[in-house]
């Protein structure tokens, strides 16, 4: 009778527990307690994805940033894995091949070495377009495998790609340029700046450091191959998530009419409006810092070593991106030094030739200033003698 009574109220426990406040009702718990600690520890940590940059396809990296915060329901951090800070911190040396034809070809394989070898992080393209949640790409995450990705049959048929680069043809192609990364597995470990820096592309593209059967496999939609890759009329399952122009963007002169260029272009337009509107109206010597994070989609702007707790530098220094870009908002903004406390705020600050322009300028206006109220003031003094000597 005991017996029966316990097995009754736990069956009643388990019935309230599936039913919360707003009347919704909760997935039962996974009979595996170790695994939902994880899964829920790393919901508490924004998703890192790590997306190769290179410097002729900086607008792209842009939009695929923005297309990807501005969608995403969860916390996340958009790393760009820059070749050029890799070898100014000694991570990266390798000498560029004839057939590499992006800057990250190689450096996206120190994707976990960047997440100091913790936890899931993605690594993509720059060259993506993302119409989906990539919490719905999160949720397919499985601790089972040491990397996910599109398992693409893909043999291109052109012999060059976006701006001329020789198109090549391997085993596995593509399947590199969208992974979910188990960083803290134990077979991802050998992935060493050594390791990356002399290894062969067949090793590395292939994942040749991986048994088949730890790499899982995720739906194409989220590896959608421009050229490639088909929607079928009436099947929602094939609609594109994340749309990749493998071949070549609207960002190329030479691609601006490719297939699903327009939702490229329409995106671009749309990121463009945002970081407009982002921008002080008003420059001046005497500009105040600009909280962090002052909008929701800036979220994750800042690149993994910047402090963003710290709001001691002004908004140039923060959006290093638009610094670049905008030379007349560069030019004019001073970055508050003798106000700094940030590390960060510092380094940008010691590269001075960059703010010349702005302290010469200002120098120059005052001078003129000066020379204007000299030349008044003699004026002046001349007509008062003339005035004096008639009198």
């Amino acid at each position: 009778m005991t017996v029966v009574a316990s097995l009754s109220s736990r069956i009643l426990l388990v019935s309230l527990a599936m039913v919360i406040s707003n009347g919704e009702e909760v997935k039962p718990a996974s009979p595996n307690p170790q695994s939902d600690v994880t899964i829920e520890m790393d919901t508490q940590k924004p998703f890192r994805i790590f997306v190769g940059y290179d410097p002729r396809e900086d607008l792209a990296y842009e939009v695929c940033r923005y297309s990807i915060l501005k969608r995403s329901s969860i916390p996340v951090e958009v790393i760009p894995i820059k070749q050029s800070e890799l070898r100014q911190n000694g991570e990266y040396w390798r000498e560029r091949g004839k057939l590499e034809s992006t800057e990250f070809s190689f450096s996206r394989f120190l994707t976990p070495f960047l997440a100091n070898y913790e936890g899931w992080a993605a690594f993509v393209d720059c060259d993506f377009l993302y119409l989906g949640d990539v919490k719905d790409l999160r949720d397919l995450i499985d601790d089972k495998y040491a990397i996910m990705c599109v398992q693409h049959d893909y043999t291109p048929k052109e012999t060059t790609k976006m701006d001329g680069a020789v198109q090549t043809v391997y085993p596995r192609k593509n399947w590199s340029s969208m992974v979910l990364y188990n960083c803290g597995h134990p077979k991802n470990k050998v992935l060493t700046p050594e390791v990356v820096n002399t290894q062969s592309g067949a090793f590395l593209h292939r994942f040749q450091w991986l048994d088949d059967h730890e790499i899982g496999s995720v739906s194409f939609v989220w590896n959608f191959l421009v050229g490639h890759n088909r929607v079928v009329e009436g099947d929602p399952a094939t609609m594109p998530k994340a749309i990749h122009y493998t071949l070549g963007g609207p960002w190329f002169e030479a691609w601006k009419d490719c297939e699903f260029g327009d939702l490229w272009l329409k995106e671009m337009e749309e990121y463009k409006k945002a970081a407009e509107k982002e921008l002080p109206t008003s420059l001046n010597w005497g500009m105040k810092p600009f909280p962090y994070p002052f909008n929701q989609q800036w979220n994750g702007v800042l690149s993994s070593n910047t402090n963003t707790s710290s709001s001691s530098c002004c908004f140039s220094c923060q959006l290093s991106k638009y610094r670049s870009r905008q030379k007349q908002y560069r030019q004019r903004c001073r970055c508050h030094i003798m106000n700094m406390s940030s590390d960060v705020a510092r380094k940008r600050a010691s590269s001075m030739p960059a703010y010349l322009p702005c302290v010469a300028a200002f120098a120059a206006s005052r001078l003129v200033s000066a020379a204007w109220t000299f030349s008044a003031a003699a004026v002046l003094k001349t007509c008062l003698q003339l005035n004096h000597r008639h009198v």
